[in-house]
């Protein structure tokens, strides 16, 4: 249902008038500090750990943004079958493997406990964004894809409590309203509510 709802409200904001691209994010640039795990790469003997933030994004998300692509590509269906497909920052591969060019590298969680999570094979590496504090620098950041296939959320992309970002582009004038907004969001489930609606000027003017 999360899946269906999110995917209805892209499309939805898509058709709006001016609107020239559309993208979903659980952390968008400038958002607060969210979710940070322990990675790994390399061996017990020569393993590298670094600490990174994760996050959750759609296919156009690096493009409707403009996050240029540095390396590989983007998300793709069957991304998680067998070895999760991640996309990376710049500033974390580098962290962790000496280079930006880390794809085909794996990467592993390692969970409070000390065990280890599944591997994720890095397709991709994008360019860095600032969090909510710019004079921390860009965070090193893992993504993992939104949507399976396009048929539903990917497996522990997103906790059902947790709020998505629904990101969008105009060329022209128009500039969708909140009111809009939340009534697309209210046409198709009542019981989602949509905040913080704001462009991205002004993320950056509270943030300096």
């Amino acid at each position: 249902r999360s899946a269906a709802f999110l995917a209805s409200m892209m499309d939805r904001v898509a058709a709006l008038p001016d609107v020239s691209g559309v993208a979903a994010v659980m952390h968008a640039p400038l958002a607060p500090r969210g979710f940070e795990l322990q990675l790994m790469a390399g061996d017990e003997e020569g393993r590298t750990t670094v600490t990174g933030m994760r996050n959750v994004a759609s296919p156009d998300y690096f493009r409707v943004m403009r996050i240029p692509l540095r390396h590989g590509r983007s998300f793709q269906p069957g991304d998680l079958r067998g070895i999760p497909a991640v996309i990376v920052s710049e500033r974390l591969a580098r962290n962790v493997f000496g280079t930006s060019d880390a794809v085909g590298r794996l990467l592993v969680d390692i969970r409070t406990d000390g065990s280890r999570g599944r591997p994720q094979r890095i397709v991709g590496v994008v360019g860095d964004v600032h969090g909510e504090r710019i004079e921390d620098g860009p965070r090193p950041m893992v993504y993992w894809p939104l949507f399976r296939d396009g048929d539903g959320l990917a497996e522990d992309s997103i906790p059902a409590t947790k709020q998505m970002e629904v990101l969008y582009t105009i060329r022209g004038t128009q500039l969708p309203t909140a009111a809009t907004l939340q009534a697309i969001a209210k046409a198709l489930d009542p019981r989602v509510p949509v905040t913080n609606v704001r462009t991205l000027q002004s993320g950056l003017d509270g943030a300096t």
